[in-house]
């Protein structure tokens, strides 16, 4: 793949046709194999190549610059298949919405912009992830979700994107985008000289090492918690047995001194 050659965007998702399975009757778009998705990481140890396994589900987008702006240096991957995802935006007056537990229909109702919010996509993390896990959990037929570009609060635009709930089997190995001389170049170098402070080495030595690039990741999205790996083990600090016992022989001495007087 000649990542320079490969512009900001991706598959076209805002020109993808909305399609309706006729077994289930959700509103769905058709994702080719061999399209480009992006993903950003904000994680200060960036290599070359990135990899997810298949034990959750993981957010992609579409656009190359707009991955990189909100979310770190982008890494491109290809689809391994044809993907059928379920079109997020498109499902309000579907079975895919009537029949969800009401959990979820107040998700889709607070976070996607189903009939209560008009359409306003709210992006809660906790709330997506909830969401992301029943639909692979119980839409077997389906590869994940894909939405347009919504509308957000504050007349702004929240940008497209796909989920994906099996990485590994449906992507190839994501690689880093080599950006040239793209407006992007300075931030890319923000980035890069975060990764060579020290206190961020010295930070990220300390982290378990499934923290390490090329890694094959468990987490979801882009936290910068889930990044980060284990928990930090604590020093204990304990004095030496030599140190111990000139201490009580300090206490003996005094002791002898203030019966002498």
């Amino acid at each position: 793949m000649d990542l320079v050659s490969i512009s900001g965007l991706g598959f076209d998702i805002e020109s993808a046709e909305v399609l309706t399975d006729d077994e289930t009757g959700i509103k769905y778009y058709r994702i080719p194999r061999d399209a480009v998705l992006f993903r950003g990481d904000s994680n200060p140890r960036i290599g070359k190549t990135i990899e997810f396994d298949d034990s959750t589900p993981v957010f992609f987008g579409f656009n190359r610059d707009n991955v990189f702006e909100n979310y770190g240096v982008a890494f491109i991957f290809e689809t391994n298949e044809e993907l059928k995802l379920i079109a997020i935006d498109q499902n309000q007056d579907t079975p895919f919405y009537a029949n969800m537990p009401q959990e979820y229909k107040t998700i889709l109702n607070e976070n996607y912009g189903y009939p209560e919010k008009n359409g306003i996509r709210d992006s809660v993390s906790s709330k997506d992830k909830d969401l992301s896990l029943y639909i692979r959990e119980n839409y077997k037929n389906f590869d994940g979700y894909a939405s347009k570009m919504m509308n957000a609060s504050g007349n702004i635009k929240f940008h497209s994107e796909a989920m994906i709930c099996f990485p590994k089997t449906k992507l190839s190995v994501g690689e880093r985008m080599d950006i040239g001389d793209s407006p992007l170049k300075r931030k890319y170098d923000e980035w890069r000289d975060r990764a060579n402070r020290p206190e961020e080495k010295k930070r990220q030595r300390s982290n378990d090492e499934e923290d390490s690039f090329p890694a094959k990741r468990r987490m979801m999205f882009d936290d910068d918690d889930e990044f980060d790996g284990g928990k930090r083990k604590k020093r204990r600090t304990t004095r030496s047995k030599k140190g111990r016992k000139s201490k009580k022989t300090i206490k003996r001495k005094s002791a002898k001194k203030n019966k002498t007087k």
